[in-house]
């Protein structure tokens, strides 16, 4: 388990997986925060906590076990619900991000829109 300060090194932001149910929070961290309700992608917003906060705590030990249902919507790709949803969502972090106190690393935001395949909404 190690401590990462955020402010030294935000590098990490690109290491994060956006799903809610690998992580524990603070409630506080979501004051303000809703997940968008019947939305492909909608834990994207999760990552917006992280631009709240100046330290995290990580460990390689596991808390949590997923099982996937086949009729998950982790399982529907490719409709235009699916893409429309996923830019929304993707908006919603850009704005967060070009709005805190990590603004300055635009490089990160990018790298992440990049490989999460949101590269049109480049910040």
């Amino acid at each position: 388990m190690g401590c990462i300060d955020l402010k030294k090194d935000f590098s990490v932001f690109n290491k994060i997986l956006g799903y809610a149910c690998s992580k524990i929070f603070k409630r506080e961290l979501f004051n303000g925060i809703e997940f968008p309700l019947g939305r492909y992608h909608e834990d994207t917003v999760v990552l917006i906590t992280y631009l709240k906060i100046n330290k995290l705590v990580k460990t390689d030990k596991s808390y949590y076990h997923y099982i996937q249902r086949s009729a998950a919507t982790t399982n529907v790709f490719y409709s235009s619900k699916y893409f429309i949803d996923f830019y929304f969502c993707q908006d919603l972090l850009i704005k967060a991000f070009n709005q805190s106190q990590y603004k300055n690393h635009k490089d990160r935001l990018d790298f992440y829109l990049i490989r999460n395949g949101g590269a049109p909404l480049l910040s």
